[in-house]
């Protein structure tokens, strides 16, 4: 069991490391109260003394069919792999949701560990994201379709997403609700509102070179290789020249075999960086292991200096759909373990340029 979560985590990695090798075309009955942690530390070796300091908060909601606990299939004897909540975002109080999709709903998991129904949603929706407004969105590729909710839980309506878009990775909420779709190939696109969709020939053409975009205008993508993973910050492709133009790039602390992009505060960008590497097997030979390390770096691209960088859990018992999420400052990661759902938080701190 553990080489096949190994192996599942490696192929996520190996995908990862395809899709961002280059620049390419171009957001419980109870639960244990949070536990103040020490601070994290920088685990990539670069000395700097202007280290922002971070918080740390961790929470497990216990598995179970309770208000208060979240929903876990287990694996099976037929090769069924486990399955459970699929994404994470931040609520406006500073809280996580959490995509509880098997029992089809939206959780809330407040600051104090304190757990309770957000909003109810399709069992086959799989992405979730959130805007400072309170509002939400739950998205099933299944139905290529999103819901929006307001803070209330209160379904504000629903958008389709047009399937032309391939290799669609998340979905955001910008302003006015205005949903934006995040592909592999580090581009974003914008799909409109309920209110007012956007045509396919003009969500086509607004795209925007980069995994996310900073207030500024430029965009952000992520470039592993030769073993170092690189945030590069580009300029958006001119109608003269038609490609985008390289405008910084901070190298990222400790080797990478692949990296993808999170989110931002400010011009704080933070991003999960993967090695894979395949250590000899002790005797007797029981076939090939592949070991993934992963961890989440936040960089600022106008300094290149480190505001966090701190290790991440092996895959669990499966791998998340969204298991990172960033808004207000706050870097959330869940990790499905055998008791429950752990939740850990990191506050970042310090001035950031807007």
């Amino acid at each position: 069991m553990k080489t096949n979560v190994l192996l599942m985590g490696a192929l996520g990695t190996v995908l990862l490391a395809l899709l961002f090798g280059g620049l390419g075309g171009c957001q419980q009955d109870s639960s244990s109260e949070p536990v103040l942690l020490p601070a994290a530390q920088p685990l990539g070796g670069g000395a700097n003394a202007k280290q922002a300091a971070q918080l740390q908060k961790s929470r497990l909601v216990p598995w179970g069919h309770g208000a208060a606990q979240l929903t876990l299939r287990p694996a099976g004897n037929d090769e069924q792999l486990a399955s459970g909540p699929s994404a994470v975002a931040i609520a406006a109080d500073g809280g996580a949701l959490v995509l509880d999709r098997l029992a089809g709903r939206i959780a809330h998991v407040d600051p104090a560990g304190t757990v309770r129904t957000a909003t109810q949603v399709a069992v086959d929706a799989e992405d979730l994201c959130s805007s400072t407004d309170g509002f939400m969105a739950a998205f099933s590729p299944v139905r290529a379709t999103a819901w929006l909710f307001d803070s209330n839980g209160k379904q504000a309506g629903h958008l389709k997403v047009p399937r032309s878009f391939r290799e669609l990775l998340h979905v955001e909420l910008g302003a006015s609700n205005t949903l934006r779709v995040r592909t592999a190939y580090q581009e974003l696109f914008e799909i409109g509102s309920p209110n007012h969709p956007l045509p396919l020939a003009v969500a086509l053409r607004s795209k925007r070179e980069g995994a996310l975009l900073l207030t500024d205008g430029r965009g952000v993508v992520a470039r592993v290789q030769s073993g170092k993973a690189t945030l590069i910050a580009v300029q958006q492709a001119s109608k003269r020249s038609g490609r985008a133009k390289l405008l910084a790039s901070h190298d990222l602390p400790g080797t990478a075999t692949a990296a993808r992009i999170i989110g931002n505060y400010g011009d704080i960008v933070c991003a999960r960086i993967e090695h894979a590497s395949s250590p000899l097997p002790a005797a007797p030979y029981e076939g090939p292991i592949i070991e993934v390390a992963r961890r989440a770096v936040c960089m600022s691209m106008s300094s290149g200096e480190i505001a966090l960088d701190t290790a991440l859990a092996p895959v669990g018992l499966y791998l998340p759909r969204r298991e990172l999420a960033m808004g207000g400052g706050q870097l959330v990661f869940i990790h499905p373990e055998a008791n429950g759902l752990r939740l850990q938080s990191w506050k970042l701190r310090g001035e950031v340029t807007p």
